[in-house]
């Protein structure tokens, strides 16, 4: 009997648990039938066979976790593999006389055990055995658990780019001993690093500011204007604006409708970034804009007004793209004299941190209905951003603060604030951005002490604003400006070939300054005069670091000067490849991707084929894969786009078309192999189900999981299937797919005609 007891919700499964535990007992069913109910990581459902015996916290290693280890050892030389099991039978606290094959199949290994194996066979492993090691479930699992990591960075053998700190990634190469021999102080608990939204209110809080108490019954005063029939979000707003124009005097009235916006905004679901170009569209822009520049010059004194203007301004130009126009009618100024009339005030400080980031499309916006995603300004509306803050700085007489000081002196008041570090890093991301290629805007900020504000920063403790230091002072260094006296300190020096390739890709795990670090990862590998020594194979990435160079071409597809930065180092690394060292073949999609969105980029298109014809010419297996995933269309594409005047792309085209058989045969290769899997897989599950035996297959669990997660689709039970046959009695099937458990199908056929056919939708997988 077969019941459908639930859809997985954690009532109906308890209930579900207590209907199998009875029926066990009335039937009196072996136990191994009452493990349905378990549900392993992934969300598939564990069967008995999957399941295992020992406890994931009895601090012994599961079979299947064994057995894993197991097959690392039985890769190793026959005279490794003896050492290894003598090491086993030295460190076991029962002691073992003679470990044959089938013993060392059976053996229960604790957690203890298995670490010390680890170290062992990551030293004996080599070339593509020890990437999987390091690749592998237990490895992951086991050698970098909570408080083994500083365990694991003492071990000489074993270093990797994330034991380390950013700090030590980024320092001298040369003076490396001295790093390896003075000990770092330990750091501070690490906390969950605050998004702008969550230190703005935090501030708020600590420097005691409050809302009016009748500021939300003049909230409700604008909510009526939602029933005046507007269509859009942005004719609501403007005509908001408007009545905190005319209220100049009335700064309760201001703020509730600076407070409405916002709301109204950040609620707004769907919002893309929009650029408004209709006329219409126009006479709002500069509605809102005029407004915003208004009360953040003229309501100086007023300090929480001034906060949420700040904040009304990050909000409305995330979701719309009127910063260049902002800027050009004095938005700038204005915000800077909002940091500098304010100077002891980190939650000021940070709103307008946070809204010289998305001015300057320098970071990434939290808000919903923006992906998440950072906005870079296109290179001309960029320069155009740049002038305009130099034309303030070279505005400003000699005698009176330079308003870009503000900049500067706002990271150096959020350093000392706890929890701010996203704030310095919004100051630091700007910072980046305008001192790139502009040497003027680098001479006046570094006139407002800025060396000396980094190097705070560059010693703060904080890992990842240390590493966006460091790539700011480099952009410093570029443009060879003379440092002041004070600045002089030969230890304090900074040239780009100090940095550390690894922590350099290990820093692409943070996704809020990835564009920063790539650039600077391209300069350090592949501008000439920073030469590295030897082959360069020893700046090779791991294959984690590599996919997430990977996944940062992804996320950045829109950036053309990342774009073209990461096909850069590729082609660096792939001067110093050897053969399977990399996953090469894992370029392919994200670099057809990227073609795609800079289509009408000719420059950009012609180094994406340049590198994909000189990967399918190193390395065939990756011309095969091209032949599954569209390069051929993509090439046509380009071909038409750009009138045929592209480099190589009739050669690369010719070589992915004589690769299609291959390609074809390596398809009907994997049907076949992929067949006789499941035909095994099944044959054991009946063999299993007849038995009660435990099915002894190493990786049998591993192989069953991966081979139910190949569908990339899920589908309804009731969408699964075409149609239902039974043998008899028709008109009661429907009965079987009714969800009732009271309700049946009967057969009335003779003796051994019962039958019911399911007929699946084709590619579902079971």
């Amino acid at each position: 009997m077969i019941e459908i007891t639930g859809l997985g919700e954690q009532p109906e499964e308890e209930a579900a648990q207590d209907k199998v535990s009875s029926l066990a007992e009335n039937l009196k069913l072996p136990a191994v039938t009452r493990t349905f109910y378990c549900k392993p990581l992934g969300g598939l459902y564990s069967l008995p066979y999957l399941t295992d015996e020992m406890s994931e916290h009895s601090g012994t290693l599961s079979r299947a976790e064994w057995w894993e280890l197991l097959f690392f050892i039985k890769k190793l030389e026959q005279h490794e593999q003896q050492e290894v099991v003598h090491f086993i039978q030295q460190n076991r606290k029962e002691q073992l006389s003679e470990l044959d094959e089938e013993s060392l199949i059976q053996l229960s290994v604790s957690v203890e055990l298995a670490q010390k194996v680890l170290q062992l066979l990551s030293k004996l492993c080599q070339g593509c055995t020890r990437s999987d090691l390091q690749s592998s479930h237990i490895y992951l699992k086991y050698s970098f658990s909570k408080g083994r990591a500083e365990q694991n960075c003492q071990n000489g053998d074993m270093t990797l780019p994330e034991c380390g700190s950013l700090s030590e990634a980024m320092a001298s190469k040369k003076p490396k001993k001295e790093l390896l021999s003075a000990e770092s102080p330990s750091a501070a608990p690490s906390t969950t690093e605050k998004t702008d939204t969550q230190l703005i209110n935090e501030l708020l809080k600590v420097e005691g500011l409050a809302f009016p108490d009748t500021l939300d019954e003049k909230v409700k005063v604008f909510c009526s204007t939602k029933l005046t029939g507007k269509r859009s979000s942005l004719e609501k707003i403007a005509d908001i604006g408007d009545i905190i124009q005319k209220s100049s005097s009335e700064v309760g009235l201001q703020m509730a409708g600076l407070r409405f916006i916002t709301k109204l905004l950040e609620e707004e679901p769907g919002q893309a970034r929009q650029v408004i170009k209709a006329d219409g569209g126009l006479t709002v822009r500069e509605k809102m804009v005029k407004m915003l520049v208004e009360l953040l010059s003229n309501q100086l004194k007023e300090k929480l007004l001034v906060v949420m203007a700040l904040r009304l301004l990050y909000v409305l130009v995330a979701k719309y793209d009127w910063r260049v126009l902002f800027a050009t009618e004095g938005g700038v100024r204005a915000v800077l004299g909002c940091m500098q009339e304010y100077p002891t005030s980190a939650l000021v400080q940070q709103a307008g941190l946070t809204a010289l980031k998305v001015l300057v499309g320098a970071g990434n916006c939290e808000l919903l209905g923006t992906s998440g995603k950072s906005y870079p300004l296109n290179h001309s509306d960029a320069q155009m951003m740049r002038e305009i803050f130099a034309s303030i700085g070279s505005a400003t007489s000699k005698d009176s603060d330079n308003l870009l000081c503000a900049i500067p002196a706002a990271i150096q008041k959020m350093l000392g604030t706890p929890g701010a570090s996203s704030a310095v890093q919004n100051g630091l991301l700007v910072l980046n951005m305008l001192i790139s290629n502009h040497k003027g805007l680098a001479e006046q900020l570094g006139n407002c002490d800025l060396h000396s504000v980094l190097q705070n920063c560059c010693h703060s403790g904080q890992n990842s604003n240390e590493m966006l230091a460091r790539i700011v002072l480099n952009r410093l260094a570029e443009h060879k400006l003379p440092l002041s006296q004070e600045n002089a300190d030969p230890e304090d020096t900074f040239e780009l070939k100090d940095m550390d390739v690894p922590a350099l890709l290990s820093s692409l795990r943070d996704t809020s300054f990835s564009k920063e670090v790539v650039l600077a990862l391209e300069r350090c590998l592949c501008d000439e005069g920073i030469g590295t020594e030897g082959d360069g194979s020893e700046l090779l990435p791991d294959r984690e670091h590599f996919l997430l160079l990977l996944k940062t071409l992804e996320q950045l597809g829109a950036e053309k000067s990342v774009q073209l930065g990461v096909l850069r180092i590729l082609n660096k690394f792939l001067d110093s490849s050897k053969e399977d060292v990399l996953p090469w073949h894992e370029c392919i999609k994200p670099c057809l991707s990227s073609m795609s969105v800079h289509s009408n980029e000719r420059e950009v298109v012609q180094e994406f084929i340049r590198f994909l014809h000189r990967l399918a010419t190193t390395n065939k297996d990756c011309a095969v894969v091209m032949c599954r995933v569209g390069t051929k269309e993509a090439l046509t594409k380009a071909m038409d786009k750009h009138n045929s005047n592209l480099l190589l792309v009739t050669e690369l085209r010719d070589l992915v078309t004589d690769c299609e058989k291959y390609a074809s045969l390596y398809k009907k290769m994997t049907t076949s192999i992929l067949a006789g899997c499941i035909q095994m897989v099944l044959g054991q599950i009946e063999e299993h189900r007849r038995s009660h035996q435990p099915i002894n297959i190493p990786f049998f669990d591993v192989f069953l999981r991966n081979l139910c997660q190949g569908s990339n689709v899920e589908v309804k039970e009731d969408k699964c299937w075409e149609r239902m046959e039974v043998s008899s009695n028709p008109h009661r099937a429907s009965k079987l797919t009714d969800r009732n458990s009271k309700t049946y199908w009967e057969s009335n056929g003779s003796t051994g005609s019962h039958y019911i056919n399911v007929y699946m939708h084709r590619g579902v997988v079971v």
